[in-house]
């Protein structure tokens, strides 16, 4: 069997992040799928996915790093052609990936102990997103 289904959120804009683990197992438990996998896909361009520990100090590490690999001070090309200025949410999100891929045994997203399926959004300004979770299996 396969499910689809989505997640709204809504982004305040730069580095907003989201855990949405639970919201994932909800949906896992909602169809009745016991063995299989889930993909969770963002989809837009200027966010990401990471399975990580969501801590207050390990996403301030993250945004430390990534405003090092890429400040938000520097000039994108992809600000040249006058339409918008979110080039770096463009790469950011490209560096990062827009999905992940977890196991599901049993009934149960097999996540390590500390791990979370976070959302990540690089966009300046408040938008609504939407994060797609394919279920497939039995």
């Amino acid at each position: 069997m396969i499910f689809t289904e989505k997640i709204g959120l809504i982004s305040d804009g730069t580095n907003y992040s989201e855990v949405v683990t639970d919201r994932v197992k909800e949906l896992v438990k909602k169809r009745g799928l016991q063995n299989g996998v889930v993909v969770v896909f963002s989809q837009h361009t200027t966010s990401a996915l990471m399975l990580v520990e969501h801590e207050a100090g390990i996403l301030v590490d993250i945004e430390d790093t990534l405003e090092w690999i890429l400040s938000e001070k520097k000039e994108m090309k992809h600000h040249l052609r006058g339409f918008d200025l979110n080039g770096r949410a463009h790469v950011l999100a490209g560096i990062m990936g827009n999905f992940v891929t977890i196991p599901v045994i049993e009934g149960s997203l097999a996540l390590g102990t500390f791990q979370e399926i976070l959302f990540w959004d690089f966009q300046p300004e408040q938008k609504t997103r939407t994060v797609l979770v394919q279920m497939m299996g039995e």
